[in-house]
């Protein structure tokens, strides 16, 4: 299912690009893209102030610090909301992409966890270039023995 928020004015975009097409043919305009675009495409972003109200850019550092603070707990299946982490250089607005797995489906999960955990072990540098920053290595270790546990590793 997908949700759209009606705003009282302006124009939506589809997806990150659609919303970097309009930004960037819309003088003054403001909105929310994936820092991914915002770097491709030279756009201008926000310091904003942190939970522990110090104000704080947008940069790889300061995405780290957020994923650092955050609690990711397995009893959660490591579903963890980034936004407002505590710390002095924690960006505020940072989120995680996630996989789901359908429990029905072992034979094709572990061949998916696989590819997860060997772009988990390998692919920290291609995420980087790309904006995206990789799990540390503690959380690596967690979601690996969870895997284990729950059968798919």
């Amino acid at each position: 299912m997908v949700y759209s928020v009606k705003w009282p004015s302006g124009v939506g975009g589809k997806g990150n690009e659609g919303v970097t097409n309009i930004l960037l043919q819309t003088p003054g305009a403001i909105s929310y893209v994936e820092y991914t675009y915002a770097l491709q495409n030279n756009l201008s972003t926000a310091t904003l102030q942190s939970k522990d109200q110090t104000w704080v850019t947008p940069t790889f550092e300061n995405f780290v610090a957020a994923a650092a603070n955050a609690s990711w707990k397995k009893e959660e299946h490591f579903d963890t909301l980034l936004l407002l982490q505590s710390g002095a250089n924690s960006y505020p607005i940072v989120s995680g992409t996630f996989i789901l797995l359908p429990k029905e489906k072992i034979e094709q999960n572990k061949k998916v966890a696989a590819f997860f955990l060997k772009a988990f072990e390998q692919g920290g540098p291609t995420a980087q270039k790309l904006g995206y920053i990789p799990l540390q290595p503690s959380t690596v270790k967690e979601v690996t023995a969870y895997l284990k546990e729950n059968g798919v590793l």
